[in-house]
């Protein structure tokens, strides 16, 4: 198993950070990789939603933890895997701490980890950031991550 772990704080309370998280049908605002998401039913543990990346491939998404405001979690099967993805929201005196946590498992996990992990952390700064700004009213900049797959000079993240 693989998890990369992202963690930032800001100054803005969980309940204006959760109402802009749990649109999930609009992440493809906040997310430069996304391209349609569909999802007929309101966000929930076992709700389902289909999302299409850039290169036109489709995942089905299961929600697996949905606690306002604190935590979303959702799974992503993968041909001999999994993805798990868990945005967790901390109250804390003044704002909130956002951590993103994203695990691959499964006998292949080494395989996605090498074709998914790499892009991660900065695709993980670039949500985070505009979900901070989404939730300021702010129309966020959807910035394009620089494309990490079979690049060299990326740096290797170690499993924790």
């Amino acid at each position: 198993m693989w998890t990369y772990e992202f963690s930032r704080s800001t100054d803005l309370p969980p309940g204006r950070l959760w109402a802009v998280l749990i649109d999930i049908t609009a992440w493809s605002q906040l997310d430069s990789t996304i391209e349609a998401i569909e999802m007929t039913q309101t966000a929930r543990v076992g709700s389902k939603f289909r999302l299409q990346n850039k290169t036109g491939h489709w995942s089905t998404n299961r929600i697996e933890a949905c606690h306002p405001p604190s935590r979303l979690s959702y799974v992503t099967p993968l041909p001999l895997g999994k993805l798990k993805t868990t945005y967790s929201l901390f109250r804390k005196a003044r704002g909130t701490d956002i951590a993103i946590d994203v695990q691959l498992d499964g006998p292949l996990w080494f395989y996605w980890r090498h074709r998914l992990g790499r892009q991660y952390p900065e695709q993980i700064l670039l949500f985070a950031n505009a979900l901070i700004e989404r939730a300021r009213g702010a129309q966020p900049k959807v910035a394009v991550p620089a494309p990490h797959f079979d690049s060299v000079t990326a740096p290797e993240l170690e499993p924790n």
